[in-house]
């Protein structure tokens, strides 16, 4: 396993991580030239990582589509782009199949950075073979099906050299026995905390807290079926190290979650009340699991393919 040495003086959850992580993904898929192409970027989020591939490329896209699932968020990634120079427009729900669709555009979608709320399992409004490139920064671990979300990249990205990329800091599985001893800490006392607060009737089923997990086997059978890996495989692991100050900024006294995290977990959505008494637990749990270190390996999963000529070839025939 490689280790990530150019991770480790980061915060965990920070901008500066997030970007250096992105830039390895955008560096693995080869996508410095963007010049004509249409970009898709699965989980758009605030806009970070939009902006880190504009900032890294050699040039721009022809159309940039930043697909969100959460419709709050939209607004915040219109101003947080255009904090960073880049002009966004939203497209508004009920109009993205005939705007994506316009026989106006006979040479591709219109130009420009457009954003979108969708459910990336199931992108009906946008065109079989129609995306050159799609982007999957820090969300495929939070998708219900990760094979549904593969399965439409593949529907949507053209038959000619169409490429995807994943980076993840979850669902890896580790060969590290110091990343399982805290990996386990913190995941195991999750699950525990979740299923007694069902049992109790405090949380409902419905309560989603995202887990961190992605399905290795399923997502790389899945790929198998018109994709080959850019390099050597399908999904790589990095090791990264983050510092022993985040995680013990968990037990402060305001119960202050970096937004990384508690985005990630879900945390930002439970009931009130209970994410305090998780901060207490998650604590109790990792401080044994840290045995003094000042740093604690995590994993980086980095998926990237792109659509093989033979799948080119049976579309097209």
């Amino acid at each position: 396993m490689a280790e990530a040495t150019k991770f480790q003086q980061h915060k965990f959850g920070s901008n500066d991580q997030q970007r250096e992580l992105n830039e390895e993904l955008f560096r693995r898929m080869g996508i410095s030239d963007l010049e004509g192409r249409t970009v898709v970027e699965f989980g758009l989020g605030n806009g970070a990582a939009a902006h880190h591939l504009f900032n890294w490329a050699d040039s721009r896209p022809k159309t940039f589509i930043g697909i969100e699932f959460n419709p709050e968020r939209l607004d915040a990634a219109v101003e947080y782009l255009e904090q960073q120079g880049i002009n966004a427009l939203i497209v508004e729900k009920n109009y993205r199949k005939q705007f994506f669709e316009l026989e106006l555009f006979a040479e591709g979608f219109p130009p420009g950075v457009w954003i979108a709320q969708g459910n990336v399992e199931d992108l009906y409004w946008l065109p079989h073979s129609s995306v050159d490139i799609i982007t999957m920064p820090h969300m495929l671990h939070l998708v219900s099906s990760q094979t549904n979300a593969i399965s439409e990249a593949r529907r949507i990205l053209t038959s000619k050299g169409g490429k995807l990329g994943s980076v993840s800091m979850y669902g890896a599985k580790f060969e590290v026995p110091e990343v399982n001893d805290f990996y386990n800490a913190w995941t195991r006392p999750l699950g525990r905390y979740f299923v007694s607060k069902i049992k109790s009737g405090d949380l409902e089923r419905g309560d989603k807290v995202s887990g961190p997990i992605v399905d290795d086997a399923g997502v790389i059978q899945e790929l198998a079926n018109g994709f080959e890996p850019i390099g050597d495989k399908f999904i790589e692991y990095m090791e990264a190290a983050f510092p022993r100050e985040y995680f013990e900024s968990i037990a402060r006294d305001d119960k202050d979650f970096p937004e990384g995290v508690a985005n990630g977990l879900g945390i930002n959505n439970l009931p009130e009340g209970i994410r305090e008494e998780l901060s207490d637990l998650l604590v109790e749990a990792v401080e044994p699991a840290m045995k003094g270190r000042e740093v604690i390996p995590r994993n980086v999963q980095y998926i990237t393919a792109e659509i093989t000529p033979e799948f080119s070839s049976s579309l097209a025939s």
